[in-house]
């Protein structure tokens, strides 16, 4: 999917990834305080995992038009990897590592 995509198209998509995996990442270390990784932190988590989901979008199949079903699994692959993430380190945590 991103060999179809030229260089203009590829670095816009990143970089309004980048902005909004920053507020995003802001807002969600305000709500998960010590389990989550701080802002910076945060963002980066968020942007790895709403590019997971981008390469994962093809083969989940929404009844959705193409463009908004590419966006809930770019959205839904980045919340599910810093839950995932902020749940390991909570429960790490808390056994004492």
């Amino acid at each position: 999917m991103f060999a179809q995509m030229d260089a203009q198209t590829l670095v816009a998509i990143t970089f309004a990834i980048a902005a909004a995996s920053y507020f995003l990442g802001a807002a969600m270390d305000g709500v998960l305080q010590g389990d989550g990784f701080g802002t910076l932190g945060n963002m980066v988590v968020l942007m790895a995992g709403s590019f997971i989901g981008l390469r994962l979008s093809p083969m989940i199949d929404l009844p959705l038009d193409l463009t908004v079903a590419k966006a809930v699994c770019t959205v839904s692959g980045g919340f599910i990897v810093l839950a995932f993430l902020a749940m390991a380190k909570g429960v790490l945590a808390r056994f004492g590592y």
